[in-house]
């Protein structure tokens, strides 16, 4: 199941967290070709951060999935700020990014192992 993990300082209203976050459902799925049925996203908005010494608006993102590809976080990065940069109007400049890749044995639902 990938998880993406948004914080953003960014102070949105429900209606725009919700169409954001089914939104990065949709891109995650597309983007790493699984079922959107396991991707799983949360959303933190209005968070404190200070990034590069500045508390302009700035977003924390962490994708965590099975096998990732290392080759390829550099097209998910570009596609990752491309979709934050369009729903959030953060500048890619002040996004950063976190990838992991979770152990199957140490990731699934109801200790189900994917």
């Amino acid at each position: 199941m990938p998880l993406l993990t948004i914080k953003t300082t960014q102070k949105l209203t429900t209606i725009q967290a919700g169409h954001i976050i089914r939104h990065a459902s949709t891109a995650i799925a597309e983007m790493l070709n699984k079922d959107e049925a396991h991707v799983m996203v949360i959303l933190h908005h209005d968070q404190k951060i200070v990034f590069s010494g500045s508390d302009q608006p700035c977003a924390f993102l962490e994708l965590t999935t099975l096998d990732l590809i290392e080759t390829e976080t550099k097209d998910y990065s570009r596609k990752l700020c491309f979709l934050v940069n369009r729903q959030l109007a953060i500048s890619p400049a002040r996004i950063y990014i976190k990838y992991t890749s979770a152990e199957h044995h140490l990731w699934g639902p109801d200790n189900i192992e994917l």
